[in-house]
């Protein structure tokens, strides 16, 4: 008896083996299958002049695969940058010429420009979002620096150019948020508040 249960011990080893084998070369099988499949596709589209996008995989890591019915960026789409300031919560917009970027796929554009946010994706039109701190270029900042007092528009690249300097500037008391800037939606609202020091 005891022989007779080595004996199903082995048998049923045996029989797990067996199938372990027949599952992993059914594996490698279905694998070659599909690869034979995908390369005589390719070349299915290749002979028939087919402008779909090829699938294409990449080596480089966090840059994504193009898959056949992605939609891609055309030659003379329209891409457009918009640039959200949080300081004052204004939007502007800049169109960027779209021949560097002709060919790609929504990920592949993501991957590119990780700290953007693409808000709208077509063959023809694309939008992509960035938040800027502080205000946009319609606003001027008022600084107090030592005895004069300068005026400041934002640029486009985030800086601060001057625009004019009123010398040996008066102010009858202490003003710290003066020294550090007060910011100003335009030209008319810094000349009603410039009244408020005429003597």
């Amino acid at each position: 008896m005891f022989t007779d249960s080595r004996r199903r011990r082995r048998k049923r080893r045996r029989m797990t083996i067996v199938g372990i084998c027949f599952v992993v070369l059914g594996m490698a099988m279905y694998g070659y299958n599909a690869s034979r499949d995908e390369v005589r596709q390719q070349q299915q589209q290749a002979e028939s002049g087919s402008t779909q996008t090829p699938i294409t995989t990449y080596i480089t890591p966090n840059v994504p695969v193009v898959k056949p019915n992605d939609p891609v960026i055309e030659d003379h789409a329209e891409v457009i940058l918009i640039s959200h300031y949080l300081g004052c919560g204004h939007d502007t917009e800049q169109t960027l010429q779209s021949d560097g970027y002709v060919g790609l796929t929504k990920k592949q554009l993501q991957a590119l420009y990780p700290l953007y946010t693409i808000t709208s994706f077509s063959s023809t039109r694309v939008e992509i979002r960035r938040d800027v701190e502080g205000v946009c270029p319609q606003h001027y900042m008022v600084k107090l620096e030592n005895s004069k007092l300068v005026i400041y528009q934002r640029n486009d690249d985030d800086t601060w150019r001057e625009v004019q300097t009123i010398e040996d500037f008066y102010m009858p008391y202490e003003d710290e948020a003066l020294k550090e800037g007060v910011v100003f939606d335009d030209m008319h609202q810094i000349e009603s508040f410039l009244e408020n020091f005429d003597t």
